[in-house]
């Protein structure tokens, strides 16, 4: 048995500086929390990738729709020289019409009235007693125009026919304004007889007629 003899000095164990040990933990922690950073941005990359969720659709939930009841018609007997007929009404009601409105009335002026529509005329026919071979006619002519009517707005034509064919013709006016309501009296000399003329015809107008 042998043994072996070293030499060598043993040195003693030296500790490490306190400020070596804080600058490693802190390093060790940036570390941390770098990592943690990134791996919290990569996270968000990926959702922003993604897009949003998914919303399920909604399913629509059909209901049943209620209906009214259908009116059960009441059948009508009709009395028929055959027999009892069963005769069932409609049941379909018939819309109303609505009412027609009527179109409006355009105001219009009212048309003056002629002279022989608003003068009224009564003649009568005589033999001239002072002028020989003369029949005088005498006319009454009576304003109901509610307007008053000048002298030369106003004529009276008399006219004699024989067999048919007028003869003689004469006619005159009033010298006086005729006023509503109010008569007038125009005498008118026809050359001739009342034995020879057939018929006579007095009439009013706006001018003469002959």
């Amino acid at each position: 048995m042998s043994f072996v003899a070293s030499s060598g000095e043993r040195r003693p164990h030296r500790a490490r500086p306190l400020g070596t040990r804080v600058a490693a933990v802190t390093a060790l922690l940036l570390l941390v929390l770098l990592g943690t950073f990134q791996i919290a941005r990569l996270r968000r990359r990926s959702a922003a990738e993604a897009g949003p969720p998914a919303v399920p659709a909604r399913t629509a939930t059909a209901y049943p729709t209620r209906r009214p009841p259908t009116p059960t018609a009441t059948p009508t007997p009709l009395e028929m020289a055959t027999g009892w007929i069963t005769v069932e009404p409609d049941a379909t009601e018939t819309p109303t019409p609505l009412p027609t409105v009527a179109p409006a009335r355009r105001w219009r002026p009212t048309p003056t009235p002629a002279v022989a529509q608003c003068v009224a005329l009564r003649w009568s026919a005589a033999q001239s007693s002072v002028t020989l071979g003369q029949v005088l006619i005498s006319a009454e002519l009576t304003n109901h125009c509610g307007r008053e009517l000048q002298p030369l707005q106003v004529w009276v034509s008399a006219a004699g026919y024989r067999q048919g064919a007028l003869v003689q013709a004469a006619y005159g006016h009033p010298f006086d304004v005729l006023i509503p309501g109010h008569s007038e009296d125009v005498t008118i000399g026809l050359p001739g007889s009342l034995d020879w003329y057939d018929h006579l015809s007095v009439e009013v107008g706006e001018k003469p007629k002959y």
